[in-house]
């Protein structure tokens, strides 16, 4: 799993305002985070008077989840069943131009940063997390530098499933981009939040049944 180093406190403010437009489920007071201390990040939190800190952490810039694989699943592919648990949830966001200074580096010289959501009821993780990025509807968040690309989109999950190392997310609705280190911006944010879920090193993501990369590279 990728190292994680403290947030500014302001971000935390984001992610609670997330929990409430999130899908509903049941929440539970979030532990006090560890870790390297880094340089101060800010953020205006997107909906006013949410005071409760989540602790906000990111991975170290050397770890880097490869890109989505195009292959089909295997026959070992399981879909996730059973009782519902409770365990953290990461998902992620874009600092642009960091030039992997607040996590790794990808695409057009961005950073890709994770941030913890904390502890979450849910049967599917990967559906969970992908359920709390995809209901933020902000591009930008503050004086933090982070953007959320998927924003502008309209996408729903639908299913994953986990085969060796690749994790298959099927989404429905409409992905919009505005050019092409959008596009990966995109692909980044989806890929990094579901294989985190699923413990996995690889994520493949599909729009209506089709490749995401050949939505986007087909506008």
């Amino acid at each position: 799993m990728p190292g994680k180093r403290q947030l500014a406190p302001a971000l935390t403010a984001l992610l609670v305002a997330l929990a409430g437009c999130a899908p509903a489920q049941d929440q539970m007071p979030a532990p006090s985070a560890t870790g390297a201390s880094s340089a101060p990040v800010t953020a205006t939190a997107p909906t006013p008077g949410m005071g409760s800190q989540i602790p906000t952490m990111r991975p170290s810039a050397s770890d880097k989840i490869p890109e989505p694989s195009a292959s089909e699943p295997g026959s070992n592919t399981v879909p996730p069943t059973g009782p519902p648990t409770t365990a953290d949830l990461t998902i992620y966001y874009v600092a642009v131009g960091d030039r992997g200074k607040s996590g790794p580096e990808f695409g057009c010289g961005d950073s890709i940063v994770a941030i913890p959501a904390g502890p979450r009821k849910f049967t599917d993780k990967v559906g969970a997390a992908l359920e709390l990025l995809l209901s933020d509807t902000s591009s930008g968040h503050g004086d933090s530098g982070l953007t959320n690309a998927v924003a502008s989109s309209t996408l729903a999950f639908v299913s994953s499933s986990t085969s060796g190392q690749t994790v298959t997310v099927n989404l429905r609705g409409h992905v919009s981009s505005g050019g092409a280190c959008e596009d990966q911006r995109i692909i980044e944010q989806l890929s990094r939040t579901a294989a985190t879920a699923a413990s996995v090193q690889t994520a493949r993501i599909l729009v209506n049944g089709i490749p995401i990369s050949m939505l986007l590279n087909g506008k």
